[in-house]
């Protein structure tokens, strides 16, 4: 929209608009001038109302007319002036409506603009948050790298320490490596003298291990005989005790025998008389009984004690032979 249209050409383009037969308004002229805001010509549209005035009051000071001329001429002056006046009214009565729909249209977009500028102050405010976040990341970037920078340079003075460490430590593992080359060296000798010494020994025992064999084949016969004969001994004695044990039998029933009889005898004593002979008699009986009866349990009871140092005697005798090695076994004495 241009601004500053000139006076000039306002005020001509009323006066073509007047010229032909219509009311200059605001829209007319801006028609007729082709460009121009309507603020601009209607302030120089009444500034033109205003000359027009002052040049139709200029040409009352005519020379003296006639009376009735002069009459007529002022109703139509007057006329005209009240016309003029109404169409100023219009015109700013027009001018009024066009500044009030500006003055709406201004306030629309100021509050567009007032909108507009909320938002971009909210943007703002949220940029600028932004920017505050920004800044405190990258202050925290900025920290976290000089930390790393330090670091670098702790790990670099470091890594130089151990490169130094490094030299002194390939020294020692080759020192170490000759030292262990001849340690293997020794062991290597000293474990094929140790594998020769175990050799021998392994022969020796080998051979020790033969004649215990030899002899545990030995003892072994030997155990199998003595096991026989203490069998065959057992046999025997289990044989004798068996008897001695029915002669035992036998002795006591006839104890018991005699005894009944002495009894009974000396019931018939006490019955009759001129008896004494046959009461010693019984008594001898009885005596001769008790008498056999102790000499079977004296010969049971050595049965049993002969028995059990023989079977001493050949547990000793076998432990003993079982313990030396190298040797020949010795016999056991028989009974």
């Amino acid at each position: 929209m241009a601004v500053g249209v000139p006076e000039a050409d306002v005020f001509a383009a009323a006066d073509r608009v007047l010229q032909r037969g219509d009311r200059p308004t605001v829209e007319r002229v801006r028609l007729e001038l082709g460009r121009g805001s309507p603020a601009r010509v209607g302030q120089l549209l009444d500034a033109w109302w205003d000359a027009l005035a002052k040049r139709l009051a200029g040409e009352t000071r005519l020379p003296e007319l006639p009376k009735a001329a002069a009459s007529a001429f002022i109703e139509l002056w007057r006329v005209a002036t009240d016309e003029a006046r109404t169409q100023l009214d219009a015109a700013h009565a027009e001018r009024r409506a066009a500044l009030d729909a500006e003055q709406a249209q201004w306030l629309a977009e100021k509050a567009e603009w007032a909108a507009r500028l909320d938002r971009a102050a909210a943007e703002i405010e949220r940029a600028n948050d932004a920017r505050a976040r920004a800044d405190s990341r990258l202050e925290d970037l900025q920290r976290l790298l000089a930390q790393h920078e330090r670091q670098r340079a702790d790990d670099a003075a470091q890594l130089k320490a151990l490169s130094v460490q490094l030299g002194g430590l390939e020294n020692e593992r080759r020192v170490l490596n000759e030292r262990l080359a001849a340690r293997e060296a020794a062991a290597t000798q000293e474990r094929e003298a140790s594998a020769a010494h175990i050799r021998a020994v392994e022969d020796r025992a080998q051979t020790e291990i033969d004649r215990a064999r030899q002899e545990a084949k030995t003892l072994r016969g030997h155990l199998a005989r003595v096991e026989r004969e203490s069998h065959q001994a057992g046999e025997a004695s289990r044989q004798r005790e068996a008897d001695l044990r029915q002669s035992l039998a036998r002795a006591e029933q006839s104890t018991t025998e005699h005894q009944a009889r002495a009894q009974t005898l000396e019931a018939q004593l006490a019955r009759m008389d001129g008896v004494g002979e046959a009461l010693r008699l019984a008594q001898d009986a009885v005596r001769a009984g008790l008498e056999r009866e102790a000499a079977l349990r004296a010969e049971l009871s050595g049965q049993g004690q002969r028995r059990k140092p023989v079977a001493k005697a050949d547990a000793g005798t076998a432990a003993k032979s079982a313990g030396k090695r190298g040797k020949s076994a010795t016999k056991p004495a028989r009974r």
